[in-house]
């Protein structure tokens, strides 16, 4: 019986829905373990309860200003950059952050994690061409590097190419056989091969 690539997504998804839904679960256990330090601080309550929404965006809130103050301060420090971008990113401003990232990119086109950011936040706005663009550009500096060889597969098979996603997978588990993205690389081709039986 043959699948279709959607009905593997279809099940990612439900498989994800599962784990939030199981982690949320077992979110008050892990909150009363929280430990009392500073980054903790001010996650609990009064009296141990769960912090509110409202808490959680305020404190987001005064993190992201925080890191725009640093930035503007000294505009020219990769850290300042690096942070603030990624804060934009979880704050789901991807827009600003990829200005960030691209000026990060502009001072170091050798950094692998900026481009890294640059192919996911490209790829999520589904601007596969310049996700692959990225990819490219670190394959071209280190053609085995793991993380590149796993999202150029993801490209292609989104792209409709499943070929040349196999052949960047299988290149993967040649040259990074216990490297995590190897793993999830051969869950992958087990699951296509799976759907094209």
């Amino acid at each position: 019986m043959k699948f279709k690539s959607v009905y593997i997504y279809l099940l990612v998804f439900i498989a994800f829905i599962l784990t939030v839904v199981f982690l949320s679960q077992k979110n008050e256990t892990i909150h009363s373990n929280l430990p009392n330090d500073e980054i903790h601080k001010g996650l609990k309550g009064e009296e141990g309860e769960m912090p509110s929404a409202s808490n959680v965006m305020e404190q987001a809130i005064q993190k992201l200003n925080a890191l725009k103050k640093a930035y503007e301060e000294n505009p020219n420090d990769t850290l300042r950059i690096r942070e603030y971008a990624d804060m934009l990113t979880m704050s789901h401003k991807p827009e600003e952050a990829l200005k960030l990232y691209q000026k990060l990119h502009a001072i170091d086109p050798r950094r692998f994690d900026t481009m890294l950011q640059l192919t996911f936040i490209y790829f999520n706005m589904g601007e596969l061409d310049k996700a692959e663009e990225y990819t490219r550009k670190i394959l071209k500096l280190e053609d085995d590097y793991p993380l590149a060889l796993y999202n150029m597969g993801v490209i292609q098979q989104v792209k409709g190419y499943e070929k040349e996603a196999k052949k960047y997978w299988n290149l993967l588990i040649e040259k990074h056989p216990d490297s995590r993205a190897a793993k999830n690389a051969k869950e992958i081709l087990e699951s296509l091969a799976a759907s094209n039986q």
